[in-house]
């Protein structure tokens, strides 16, 4: 099924408002580019776009009550940095990307970083191609004895 029709059949002729999540795994967006198609559901708190074989998620739009972002078995590329802001969570997903302090997300996942994804708790992106980006600890990450080293 395209796009388009999953999103009718799930908004159910009700205002894409009141539509809180939308399973759109596996399907084409052959009607315009995804942005557009979901710029009206300003209320999702879910979104399923798996094996959607998106290449891009340029103009991602801002969905500030979103909570899970599915994003599995696309063809998206970049980096993440590892270790996430915040602790990881006990689930395959990998924890969403903290707004504070903000996150460098590069290639096809910078768009989410300026979609006002305030409430984003979990991003699954298994199945793309997605580089982890190693940082070097700063001084807040190191153990309390690297700070202040004992006298010998």
């Amino acid at each position: 099924m395209d796009a388009q029709g999953a999103i009718e059949v799930q908004a159910a002729g009700g205002p894409p408002s009141a539509v809180t999540e939308l399973f759109l795994s596996g399907c084409m967006f052959d009607g315009g580019p995804l942005s557009l198609q979901l710029v009206p559901f300003v209320n999702l708190r879910s979104l399923n776009l798996n094996s959607c074989h998106l290449g891009s998620l340029e103009n991602f739009p801002a969905l500030p009550n979103l909570r899970l972002l599915e994003l599995a078995d696309n063809q998206l590329t970049g980096t993440l940095p590892v270790p996430l802001p915040h602790p990881p969570r006990t689930s395959p997903h990998l924890p969403a990307p903290s707004v504070h302090p903000p996150l460098t997300l590069t290639g096809d996942l910078e768009p989410l970083c300026a979609a006002s994804l305030l409430a984003l708790r979990e991003l699954n992106l298994a199945g793309n191609l997605i580089e982890a980006q190693h940082s070097p600890p700063t001084t807040h990450d190191l153990p309390p004895t690297a700070h202040h080293p004992s006298p010998i």
